[in-house]
């Protein structure tokens, strides 16, 4: 009989620690306000550390660049095993964030490309992230889209043309703001 009051209290206090870690988690999350394009690229700064990323500040919202070798082998569209921590880390924060996300796939022209071209492997790297954020960072699917540009969005920022970002996916954090 001790034992199972035991067992049954330990249970209980297990349940409360979590409870309490659990509710202290989100509470940190929901004192930090992000309603600004500034102040989600700082979440998301803060949240992501990874250098390859480049954050562009634009009148539709934030550009997230991602260099495509990080999550694709050259000509496919199958997501890298080593990039799923960083997409899943990505989707809960565009989740978290509850603003829409258009993913944006492009390429660079790939002369020996024989089997896709550039537009298609676009399109079908942009839906696989689409459905890899639906089905894994639970992003409810009317909240993200996924475009593919092929080669017809070239990179260049407001200083110098960057041309290793022509292969690039754009994780594009739409927060139009009237003050601009």
């Amino acid at each position: 009989m001790n034992i199972k009051i035991s067992a049954i209290m330990y249970f209980m206090y297990l349940t409360f620690l979590f409870l309490v870690f659990e509710l202290k988690a989100y509470s940190v999350e929901a004192y930090y306000k992000i309603d600004s394009t500034l102040s989600i690229m700082n979440y998301l700064k803060n949240n992501l550390s990874d250098e390859k990323l480049l954050y562009n500040i634009v009148p539709r919202g934030l550009v997230i660049s991602v260099p495509v070798a990080e999550i694709f082998d050259d000509g496919h569209f199958d997501i890298k095993y080593g990039a799923n921590d960083f997409l899943f880390r990505l989707g809960k924060i565009i989740k978290f964030i509850n603003k829409p996300c258009v993913v944006e796939g492009n390429a660079l022209t790939q002369k020996d490309s024989d089997d896709m071209s550039n537009l298609e492997l676009s399109i079908m790297r942009a839906d696989r992230l689409v459905e890899f954020f639906i089905n894994k960072s639970g992003i409810p699917p009317l909240m993200i889209r996924g475009i593919g540009l092929g080669d017809m969005a070239p990179f260049y920022d407001n200083v110098s043309y960057k041309e290793h970002l022509n292969r690039r996916i754009d994780f594009v954090i739409l927060n139009y703001e009237w003050d601009r």
